[in-house]
């Protein structure tokens, strides 16, 4: 099979995960508070089970990360996590007492740690101006989800009967109902999904595919010229010498000679293994090697690694030759942080390092900011228009979809925009349509009376305002976030980004439940948040641009005739 179609398997997979997660939310959640009635459970019991799913992720996700950082294997990781979905659905299924209820909903929020996995591959399998893109469709499939989920719960809520010794009505429909739905994803993970190689081997082999491709062409026209008539003359025909590329490996790395099958760690001072793909063995005592990266004379460098200069280009004529021994720092530098370092940052990973640093600090408070405020939001949405608009259960359904809808229709908007707009700038953007929207609401929406007939143009406005800058936030934390991390330790670092998100979502909730009351009080604190956050976004401004690999090497090339 060829890798795009391997890679259109993956991506469709992929989708149909987030998607499967926004169903589970937006059918669970609407009959969540009269389950837990029908079993006696206190109200306190309603935020525990909403932020037991969010509690067990946050630890997942960091774990679930590792995984991937250790194997590289993502289909595994999903399987297992859906595993945990099947089982905590089909415990909301029996649903024996209150207890067990929050305990179902930890177990599948288990699951949910995949992600971590799945964000981290879309990293890898990526470039830089394509992955805004790829991360909102993804996240674009979750938001199709909360749009198809009410119309799932239409049907759920008439199933009436027995499995076995338990019964299926509209309270315990929707667990059954997700048991079955991850049972299908399982299958489908298990047929159609594949775990990509990395960007780099992707090129590799959809270059090889190509040459592949072409040499059956030229076959196939070689076999069409022998049957032509021998009286054709002979200087007419067109067979081609096919030539293999065997300058593309050259071309791609500049290593010459030996290859290295041990290293230096030069921070340590110790030696370390190295593996190559012809096994070769070649060892350099410490007394010969340069005390740090690139440093050395040019006999010792050209020795041990041979010229380093590309074949003539077939355009000009000209041969581009690299300065030897900054492009062997720089080869250096990327071999060393393939297994020890950084591809952001110079010597030795540390997780200090890593999360240590001020625009890290900045997208991960951004992420927690988002999620505090916007399940804030969600929290007060209820009852402000139960009471100010004198919504009902259908009339907020209907505003959920359409908050969906258009939350969808963004992220489609983002997908084209990433390739013209830089993600800190989307990112400004996001966070300042949220001033704007809930500054608004802040001024104008306590002070209406109830009834009044502005009250619902003024809350519709703010509301459709302030959905628009959401999608804007989500996929561009997540991008930059994958930009501005270590490559090799992606899944870690989604991990603990959606360890942090799972916090906001937690503690969002909490915030908004216990001063629903006190609009003043709540509007107040998130708009004095998002002031903050877009305060330490513009302090921050230079560090927040697409990081530039390898910065503190120099990798100039100066180009001589042939």
């Amino acid at each position: 099979m060829k890798l795009k179609t391997k890679k259109r398997l993956t991506n469709l997979t992929i989708y149909l995960f987030f998607l499967m997660g926004g169903i589970e939310y937006a059918v669970i959640l609407p009959s969540l508070w009269l389950y837990l009635q029908s079993m006696d459970a206190e109200s306190v019991f309603l935020g525990l089970t909403l932020s037991a799913f969010s509690f067990s992720g946050l630890f997942a996700g960091p774990i679930f990360g590792k995984w991937h950082d250790k194997t590289g294997k993502v289909k595994v990781i999903i399987l297992f996590g859906n595993m945990w979905e099947i089982v905590g659905n089909f415990m909301y299924f029996v649903g024996i007492n209150k207890y067990f209820i929050v305990l179902s909903r930890l177990v599948a929020g288990v699951g949910s740690g995949a992600g971590a996995a799945i964000f981290a591959q879309i990293t890898h399998t990526t470039s830089l101006a394509e992955r805004t893109a790829a991360i909102s469709l993804a996240l674009a499939s979750r938001q199709i989800g909360l749009l198809l989920g009410p119309g799932l719960n239409v049907f759920l809520e008439h199933l009436n009967g027995y499995i076995g010794p338990w019964e299926v009505n509209a309270l315990t429909s929707p667990g059954i109902f997700m048991c079955g739905v991850w049972i299908m994803m399982q299958i489908l993970t298990l047929f159609l999904y594949y775990d990509l190689p990395p960007l780099e081997e992707q090129e590799r082999i959809l270059a090889q595919e190509a040459k592949d491709e072409e040499q059956k062409k030229n076959t196939s026209t070689n076999d069409e010229d022998e049957t032509k008539p021998l009286m054709q003359n002979s200087d007419e025909s067109n067979n081609e010498e096919i030539i293999p590329d065997s300058t593309i490996d050259s071309l791609t790395s500049s290593w010459q000679g030996k290859p290295i099958k041990q290293m230096k760690d030069f921070t340590s001072g110790d030696s370390r293994s190295q593996s190559l793909p012809n096994g070769d063995f070649y060892s350099t005592p410490d007394s010969e090697r340069p005390e740090v990266i690139g440093q050395g004379s040019n006999e010792y460098l050209n020795n041990q690694y041979g010229s380093i200069q590309n074949p003539p280009s077939p355009d000009t004529g000209e041969i581009e030759a690299f300065d030897e021994e900054e492009s062997l720092e720089l080869k250096e530098a990327k071999i060393y942080a393939s297994q020890y370092g950084s591809d952001k940052y110079p010597g030795k990973f540390t997780y200090s390092k890593e999360f240590i640093r001020e625009e890290i600090v900045v997208i991960l408070s951004a992420q927690f900011f988002f999620m505090f405020n916007q399940t804030s939001l969600e929290t007060l949405l209820t009852p402000y228009t139960q009471v100010y608009l004198n919504f009902n259960e259908l009339q907020n359904s209907i505003l959920y979809c359409v908050a969906g809808f258009e939350v969808m229709i963004m992220f489609v908007v983002i997908k084209f925009l990433s390739k013209k707009i830089e993600d800190r700038k989307m990112f400004l953007l996001g966070f300042g349509i949220e001033l704007v929207s809930i500054a608004a609401a802040l001024a104008y929406m306590p002070n209406l009376p109830i009834g009044h007939p502005a009250a619902l143009p003024i809350f519709l406005i703010i509301f459709v305002v302030q959905v628009s800058g959401l999608p804007l936030i989500a996929a561009c934390v997540a991008s930059m976030f994958s930009k501005h991390t270590t490559e090799r330790t992606q899944g870690f670092s989604q991990g603990i980004r959606r360890g942090v998100a799972n916090i906001g979502t937690i503690l969002g909730p909490l915030w908004a439940g216990a001063a629903v009351s006190m609009l003043y009080v709540n509007l107040g604190v998130i708009v004095g948040l998002v002031f903050l956050i877009l305060v330490i976004l513009c302090l921050s401004w230079k560090r927040l641009k697409d990081p530039v690999p390898y910065w503190w090497v120099d990798k100039s090339t100066t180009t001589v005739s042939a």
